[in-house]
């Protein structure tokens, strides 16, 4: 994971987020209540937590950007930088399993297409954002992540295209993983059956 540019970040994370929106999209019937031996959640409830935590991360940039001082550089605006320490932590839990904190589990209540709104409103969120992120020196004021510890508002952002990323992985693996020909009301897989 290397950003150079705002506009990198940004390009990575709305390529990340409109992948896990067409992906969410096509999920449909017991594919999305399938429950996955590693997460034990479902596409439907994995859909929810990214939601929340998208939501979360949104809130979190833009109050530490409201905070943040222009670049006393003019040649840095648009420029990107994010710390080793967070680049190591990204990298260390990339196949670890972390345990979501309870304010970002899901409940099971919220549907995927619930969820799929949810991340296209937050997209417009960070769009309306993105100048200040150009303009802006982004990384001084920081806010703790329960894994990370103090993230700046570039690290932030880089994490919820990130968080995308992981959890798209996952619903694939988690779908991909079921018994093949296994159709909706046939759990024997028996594709000669309906």
């Amino acid at each position: 994971m290397r950003y150079d540019t705002v506009d990198e970040v940004f390009s990575s994370n709305e390529r990340f987020g409109s992948d896990l929106i067409d992906m969410l999209s096509q999920i449909a019937g017991a594919d999305a209540g399938h429950r996955s031996s590693d997460t034990g959640w479902s596409a439907q409830e994995i859909a929810e937590h990214i939601a929340i935590v998208d939501t979360g991360v949104a809130r979190i940039c833009q109050k530490l950007l409201s905070k943040s001082v222009p670049h006393t550089d003019q040649s840095l605006e648009g420029a990107f930088s994010i710390s080793q320490e967070f680049q190591k932590s990204v990298a260390t839990s990339a196949g670890a399993r972390l345990e979501a904190p309870d304010q970002v589990r899901p409940t099971g209540a919220i549907t995927i297409a619930d969820s799929v709104r949810t991340l296209v409103e937050n997209q417009s969120s960070y769009q309306a954002m993105r100048a200040d992120f150009e303009r802006l020196d982004h990384s001084g004021p920081t806010f703790p992540h329960p894994y990370f510890g103090p993230l700046n508002a570039g690290e932030w952002l880089a994490l919820a295209g990130l968080h995308k990323y992981r959890h798209a992985k996952q619903i694939t693996a988690q779908l991909d993983a079921k018994i093949p020909g296994q159709k909706e009301g046939n759990p024997a897989g028996d594709e000669t059956s309906n």
